[in-house]
């Protein structure tokens, strides 16, 4: 009988970009662009929305600054 072991997925990392055409866009490394939008703030909500545990999001800023934002892990609270 052999024993299985449980490894979590490792964590990504999705970016939020301006397109030089206009419009903003949330990217992954493995999947390319994941979706268009016409905001910073759309695109960083759809951004947010897509996280799990210890995802990390990179926005960058027209002029390309970046800001780091990390999904802390959730943790139970005892009631």
């Amino acid at each position: 009988m052999s024993a299985r072991h449980h490894h979590p997925a490792p964590s990504r990392c999705l970016q939020v970009a301006p397109r030089s055409r206009g419009g903003w866009v949330v990217m992954s490394g493995r999947a390319g662009v994941v979706s268009e939008h016409t905001t910073a703030t759309e695109a960083e909500q759809a951004a947010l929305a897509r996280l799990r545990d210890g995802d990390e999001l990179i926005v960058y800023d027209c002029y390309h600054r970046s800001h780091r934002v990390r999904r802390a892990a959730k943790r139970s609270h005892d009631a």
